[in-house]
């Protein structure tokens, strides 16, 4: 190649990376996500409280959409989110928070260095289980705290109105305060009698959700057990028929919906049945309808778990969603990174 020619191409070369580089520019400058339009002044984290306050970041979608989207708490991540005490109780790794309007979050405990296991609702209180102690609150707001005498690792925990129930991989346990778990027994004198979920070849089945619907137990994972009491349990969906195992299982007051790692299923009590992939999150709203969210904006809508429709469309913004929640009127989907969005509740 000769000289003229090299010197042609660098110059061509080197006018592509120069509109390359301004058009990423422009657009960097128009991205709409991290401009602050709530009006709320941010405030520095107390290191000392560990308390985080600041408005999330909120713009308008970037195409037509009816969400709006943005960044809470510089960042924080929310795996789970409850509606309770008039506000929002949200979990991540190590900590809860508490928001009165789902924007504005606050650190309410810190677990540090304790993983939280599991958060859920206990009558009249909410409840946090971490590696080694019990967290309740009646408001959201302020906690009370014991270390557990136990050494259960809980896959899953519930109150049923009398006791709390956990499942420490595939055994159950019982607890009257939630402060000692111990081995259930059907009888106390026979060690022998334990409530072991087994799969058919007799492997210990994880139990990743254990629920109580219309006076019946449900236990959700490696297969699904069911039970009018603790003391008798009948399996009536094996891991062969999920594949990967039930994630959770939603209730609507009439059927149900289980997220299954890639999979997901209706479920109406004795035998699902597969459907196609409508959404990352699920959760059931006030409406009793099950919803589905990605982390595009779209939001699937089902009475049965079995059709589907669409009910919000996606907004050119796309994270991955961890959780969401309706709260006052509004859906919010959080996710990866601090993102959120939400829209006006249809």
């Amino acid at each position: 190649m000769t000289f003229s020619k090299k010197m042609l191409m660098f110059l061509v070369l080197i006018t592509i990376l120069v509109t390359f580089t301004a058009c990423g520019t422009k657009a960097s400058e128009e991205s709409p996500i991290n401009a602050d339009t709530s009006g709320a002044e941010t405030q520095t984290p107390s290191e000392a409280s560990g308390e985080e306050t600041s408005a999330a970041d909120s713009s308008e979608s970037p195409i037509n959409s009816e969400w709006t989207t943005g960044v809470i708490n510089d960042g924080i991540e929310l795996y789970e989110v409850f509606s309770f005490g008039g506000g929002l109780i949200g979990v991540d790794s190590m900590a809860v928070y508490y928001s009165a309007d789902g924007l504005n979050w606050e650190m309410t405990k810190n677990f540090d260095p304790y993983p939280v296991y599991d958060a859920f609702f206990a009558g009249g209180q909410f409840a946090v289980f971490d590696a080694d102690n019990t967290h309740f609150t009646t408001d959201g707001k302020s906690w009370t705290s014991a270390p557990r005498q136990d050494n259960f690792l809980f896959n899953t925990a519930m109150y049923d109105g009398e006791n709390f129930l956990s499942v420490d991989t595939a055994q159950l346990c019982l607890s009257t305060d939630a402060l000692k778990f111990t081995t259930y027994y059907r009888d106390p004198m026979d060690a022998r009698t334990s409530i072991d979920f087994r799969t058919a070849s007799n492997e210990e089945a994880p139990i990743r959700r254990l629920a109580i619907y219309g006076g019946t137990y449900y236990a959700a994972g490696a297969g699904i057990w069911k039970a009018t009491d603790i003391n008798n349990w009948t399996q009536v969906v094996t891991i062969e028929e999920m594949v990967y195992g039930a994630e959770d299982l939603l209730y609507n007051g009439s059927t149900f919906f289980v997220p299954a790692g890639y999979e997901q299923y209706a479920f109406n009590g004795t035998k699902i049945t597969k459907v196609s992939p409508v959404g990352s999150v699920f959760i059931v709203d006030s409406k009793n309808r099950f919803l589905g969210a990605y982390g595009t904006g779209v939001v699937n809508v089902s009475t049965d778990g079995l059709t589907w429709e669409p009910l919000f469309a996606e907004d050119g913004v796309s994270f991955r969603a961890y959780t969401a929640v309706e709260f006052n009127g509004k859906l919010f989907v959080y996710g990866e990174d601090g993102n959120v969005r939400y829209a006006e509740m249809k």
